[in-house]
């Protein structure tokens, strides 16, 4: 499986979006399963959730149960990790 971040700066064009197509269908043949996802499904707890339980679906295994501290390490890993990015550049 191939998991993909689309993110707007880099991927929010036309020729981007046409080499993203073109890659994700040559993928495609060679029987890898393309998952592009966005800031939010990563960002978002619940989105991000949806997204860990498709793809321990695809797969054929369950989520792993997190303690309370574990989830709560895990987002702000991800609000680390996924910080909008734009706000980080320098004027």
């Amino acid at each position: 499986m191939d998991i993909e971040c689309q993110s707007q700066m880099i991927h929010d064009n036309g020729e981007s979006y046409l080499s993203d197509a073109d890659r994700a269908a040559a993928l495609q043949l060679m029987g890898v399963d393309v998952l592009p996802l966005t800031f939010d499904q990563l960002f978002d707890y619940n989105n991000y959730q949806a997204v860990c339980s498709l793809i321990a679906k695809k797969l054929g295994v369950r989520p792993a149960r997190r303690s309370d501290d574990s989830r709560k390490a895990e987002t702000e890993l991800r609000h680390t990790i996924f910080t909008e990015w734009e706000q980080m550049l320098l004027p």
